[in-house]
């Protein structure tokens, strides 16, 4: 269950990866709230992205799915 989102946390596929990757490394998530939290940060192009990515493997690690991304 999402709780406290941070509201900074957007990426939209054409701002700095890196940038929102460091914002992101420094929260305490578990895999399963990782992925929650990550599904509301995305937007645009980037969302689109991860859908794929995450609908084809149904089940993806904190660590593959940044790989993916990356």
């Amino acid at each position: 269950m999402l709780r406290h989102q941070p509201k900074n946390l957007r990426y939209d596929g054409s701002t700095n990866w890196l940038s929102f990757k460091q914002k992101i490394a420094v929260n305490r998530w578990s895999d399963s709230q990782f992925r929650e939290y990550l599904n509301w940060c995305m937007e645009e192009k980037a969302l689109d992205y991860f859908i794929i990515e995450t609908i084809m493997w149904l089940w993806l690690s904190y660590t593959d799915i940044m790989l993916k991304m990356d």
